[in-house]
């Protein structure tokens, strides 16, 4: 390791393979923690419905004074079980763009809700005595037709309609469809290196450990660092969101990313350390020391 014959090709390997091993951090993390099952399971965790229940309640009801609907026409036929199935739908139909297949809706019908509001407008005619059926008719079905919407908005949690709408899940599709091959790059760009850090120091294997240490100890540390940072600030939770259901939904997803890739580069640390470790025992084996001749020391 002494040779700069081999300190500077080492130099120049462990430096690559710093990167590589970042880079199989991110995307190990990426392919576990950034997929359709892992956001389902979160918003079920997180209670996400209960917040887009409130959000709807606000909503019909700031609306109440102009359409003279009160707001429990609409969330008294609305189920909490109703809204889970929307919400997952909507992560369902996020990723059915990401991985490029095709989605094909439910029934976004909710009779309950249509007999609710025609029930409310038959009985707002009879006593304000209106006669005009299709008047009726028709005011009943932009309601049902507003009310809807305001569902279906409030329920895409992570504003995936929004994202394809303005082409960013369309252009983050690109990527997220060859994650695992990344994957697969970084992990083979980690063996190639390691193989060719073994070859310059074949005279001296112990040095591979220090090399590989070096590289996995500060790829750790350069992970882990920013990650402490962001949690320990609470960083993600100073976003300005205004829909409460979206804001707990992306604020939770990057803790738990982060979380998750905090972890994976303090076990990349803890291999560094065991390297250095391995790698002084190795050394110090190595050292002889040379007996005491006790005739010739009197």
């Amino acid at each position: 390791m002494k040779k700069f014959s081999r300190y500077l090709p080492s130099l120049i390997a462990s430096v690559l393979l710093l990167f590589s091993v970042l880079g199989c951090i991110g995307a190990s993390v990426s392919c576990i923690n950034i997929s359709q099952e892992r956001l389902i399971s979160q918003s079920r965790s997180n209670n996400i419905t209960a917040t887009v229940r409130k959000q709807l309640e606000k909503f019909f009801a700031g609306r109440a004074g102009s359409t003279h609907v009160p707001a429990e026409v609409y969330m008294n036929a609305v189920t909490d079980e109703e809204l889970s199935r929307r919400i997952e739908e909507k992560i369902q139909f996020g990723f059915a763009v990401l991985n490029g297949t095709e989605f094909t809706e439910a029934d976004s019908e909710i009779p309950q809700l249509n007999s609710s509001i025609e029930e409310f407008y038959s009985n707002y005619a009879a006593e304000n005595k209106i006669t005009d059926k299709e008047q009726v008719s028709k005011a009943a079905a932009a309601a049902e037709k507003s009310a809807y919407d305001a569902i279906s908005e409030q329920c895409d949690v992570y504003k995936f309609s929004a994202l394809k709408e303005h082409g960013v899940l369309n252009m983050a599709a690109k990527f997220y469809r060859y994650r695992y091959h990344l994957l697969a790059v970084t992990i083979a760009a980690i063996a190639a290196l390691a193989l060719i850090l073994l070859i310059i120091n074949h005279k001296e294997r112990s040095a591979f450990l220090y090399w590989f240490g070096v590289s996995t100890l500060i790829a750790g540390l350069l992970g882990t660092i920013p990650c402490v940072y962001l949690l320990a600030s609470r960083y993600f939770y100073a976003f300005s969101i205004k829909q409460q259901q979206v804001f707990e939904s992306y604020t939770k997803a990057m803790t738990s990313f982060t979380e998750a890739f905090m972890a994976a580069a303090i076990a990349c640390s803890v291999v560094g350390i065991a390297m250095f470790i391995i790698y002084g025992v190795a050394n110090s084996k190595n050292k002889s020391v040379a007996p005491t001749d006790v005739s010739t020391s009197k």
